[in-house]
Parts: C-alpha cells; structure tokens; sequence
C-alpha cells in the first residue's frame, strides 16, 4: 500500500500534516498558516516572503541553521518558483 505524502503549501512549500497546519484550520486551503491569515485569507507575497527571512533569521527552518539577513533573503527567493506566485514577474 503506498503512503499518502502531506500536501504542501502552495506559497512557501511546508508540508501540511493536519489540519492546525493548513490556514485557516481548513484542510482543503492549499495554504498553510504561516502564508494566510487568522480567517484563512491569503496574505501577500511581501509578507510571506518576509516571515519566511524572519524565520531563517531566528533559525526556525529545520536544515538551515541561523542564517544573515542577507543569506535568508537570497533563500526565500526559492518561493518564487511557488505556484501561488506564478505569474507575478519579479
């Protein structure tokens, strides 16, 4: 029997293993908490992109360790390749 992978958030790319973890507590939000807000409601790429550098920063992201500013930044940038960002033009 093959093992169903988790969903992943089609903005940042973590994997959603329950409910709690897709935003707005709604399994069928291809988003997790951290790209939405309290309702569910996307937020914007600048906000996302800027937590995800917070999180980098502060060493949250489990691989990465605690990284500068600058090395967060030049990280996030993997969510362009995001499919909630498709069509956005850097």
């Amino acid at each position: 029997m093959a093992t169903q992978q988790a969903p992943v958030c089609e903005a940042c790319g973590m994997p959603m293993q329950t409910a709690e973890e897709h935003g707005g507590g709604d399994v069928s939000n291809p988003r997790c908490k951290y790209c939405t807000n309290p309702d569910g409601s996307f937020r914007t790429y600048d906000e996302v992109f800027e937590g995800l550098v917070q999180a980098l920063v502060a060493g949250m992201v489990p691989g990465f360790g605690k990284l500068s500013r600058e090395e967060a930044e030049q990280r996030a940038h993997y969510i362009d390749s995001l499919p909630a960002w498709a069509g956005r033009g850097s």
